[in-house]
């Protein structure tokens, strides 16, 4: 609708509801429709969105309806608007315009809406129920009661609207006609089949408030029974058992559901569902502070979401819980990569690719150290990247060190170099060497220059294209043709 429709609505509506105040002063009309017309007319906000053909209509309908003798009917050939017969002058218009603002929340026009629709038909139960829901999101619990109510007046077997009454008299802590809205909203729900666990769960909450902890129980069991994988029923039944002392009970409960929500986390996760994924692997860590799966999977979400200092305090947590996880060492390297921390990121991919080994895992092993291979060319040239090592040895072609971290932060490490041999006092490649494992490294163009060893190392099993990548050794030094430690100057 442009502005300038915008405007002539506005002022058409203005203009009517200033002629309706006029004949409403001097007349003895009582129509409950009419009487309200021009509040109604005054908030032209309500219309200016209508069409000029609806506001012309509305016009229509209110002025000649005043300036007629009250009837109880028109005659079929009558050329006078009326509600039937004015285009959009019709409880749904009214209904429908309530309904997308209770959409968006503007609670209060939607009740003005809804109050419309009700004053042109009294028996629209729709009406009476979304507006009596929003009267509870307002927390005027009292007039949503009454517009359920009226529901029930008008189709008694409605179950939702015995849900919402009860959650009003829940609101009110009026527990026992809340739990009596339950109990109905149970048996119309399982008229057609399985009453919904949800009406079981409700109840559960409502028996608990009052401390009747036997019957909350005896419900949430029934709750978990119908849907054993909603973690909502264990946990409330965890509740129940810690109020009664039972914490043996409880704490079994309580990690059911933690379960329960990291398995409904990651298939959210699975299906790009983020924030969801976020919501359940939270609800999953508040309940167990020590579930490391949870932290991890919560650690993955963050990184899909670009949140990496949440990602690496979550990989923190894993590490902390689970140190000979690969995976966590693993994915904290991409956070610390993510991050700019690019030696970080080096040390904790080591780490994964050393106990990737240690578990025979080769494939992930070896994946892990291609992914390293994009970050070592540049750490090269970063002195924190060398390694100061001790117990230098060589054994036939095989050159064994022990190398810890360079912040001493870290339990030493075990390396050894395959394919080198030691002549004249200077490291050479050994085309003829036997390669021992695919951990070890095949390495050419070795050299020793004052204490650091230097050398260019391909994997052994030769099935990778990439370059080569270059390795540097600090604190050694060759003597009488053999390495020995030199404490770093």
């Amino acid at each position: 609708m442009s502005q300038n429709q915008v405007s002539q609505n506005r002022e058409a509506v203005g203009q009517l509801a200033r002629d309706v105040e006029t004949i409403v002063s001097t007349t003895n009309q009582s129509d409950r429709t009419f009487a309200s017309a021009v509040p109604v007319l005054k908030k032209s906000k309500l219309l200016v969105g209508a069409g000029i053909t609806t506001v012309v209509g509305l016009s229509s309908y209110f002025m000649v309806s005043l300036l007629q003798p009250k009837i109880t009917a028109l005659p079929t050939s009558s050329t006078h608007p009326s509600i039937s017969s004015t285009p959009g002058i019709t409880a749904k218009f009214f209904y429908n315009r309530g309904l997308d603002k209770y959409n968006s929340k503007d609670y209060q026009e939607a009740i003005e809406y809804f109050g419309l629709a009700l004053n042109i038909d009294s028996n629209h139960a729709e009406a009476y129920d979304n507006r009596g829901r929003a009267y509870y999101w307002l927390k005027n619990y009292q007039a949503a009661i009454e517009n359920f109510t009226s529901v029930i007046k008008l189709k008694g077997d409605n179950a939702n609207a015995y849900s919402w009454r009860a959650f009003s008299y829940h609101a009110l802590r009026e527990y026992q006609p809340a739990i009596e809205d339950y109990t109905e909203f149970i048996r119309l729900t399982g008229t057609s089949g399985k009453p919904c666990a949800c009406g079981y769960k409700h109840r559960g909450d409502a028996y608990y408030d009052m401390k009747n902890y036997q019957a909350a129980i005896k419900d949430y069991t029934q709750a978990i029974l119908l849907e054993p994988d909603n973690p909502n029923g264990y946990r409330k039944r965890g509740d129940v058992y810690s109020s009664q002392q039972n914490q043996q009970a409880a704490n079994e409960d309580y990690q059911k559901a933690a379960e329960l929500y990291q398995k409904r986390g990651l298939k959210k996760y699975n299906n790009k569902e983020y924030d969801g994924a976020i919501a359940d692997f939270n609800e999953a860590i508040e309940l167990n502070r020590n579930y490391a799966e949870a932290y991890y999977w919560r650690a993955s979400v963050y990184g899909q979401k670009g949140n990496h200092q949440q990602a690496l305090d979550d990989f923190n947590q894993v590490i902390r819980l689970e140190p000979d996880n690969p995976k966590a060492w693993r994915y904290r390297g991409v956070a610390y990569s993510k991050l700019k921390n690019k030696q970080a990121a080096i040390e904790n991919y080591h780490k994964a690719a050393e106990l990737y080994q240690q578990q025979g895992n080769t494939k992930e092993y070896q994946d892990t150290l291609e992914k390293l291979k994009k970050l070592q060319p540049e750490a090269l040239s970063d002195s924190t990247y060398h390694k100061t090592c001790r117990n230098i040895s060589i054994q036939g072609d095989i050159l064994s060190a022990t190398c810890p971290r360079v912040n001493g932060s870290y339990k030493s490490t075990s390396i050894q170099v395959l394919g080198i041999e030691n002549v004249n006092g200077e490291l050479k490649y050994n085309r003829n060497s036997r390669f021992a494992s695919t951990y070890q490294e095949s390495c050419q163009n070795i050299s020793v220059k004052e204490n650091i060893l230097s050398a260019i190392c391909r994997k052994a099993d030769r099935t990778y294209s990439e370059t080569p990548s270059s390795i540097e050794i600090m604190g050694i030094s060759n003597e009488n043709g053999d390495l020995s430690y030199q404490a770093q100057k």
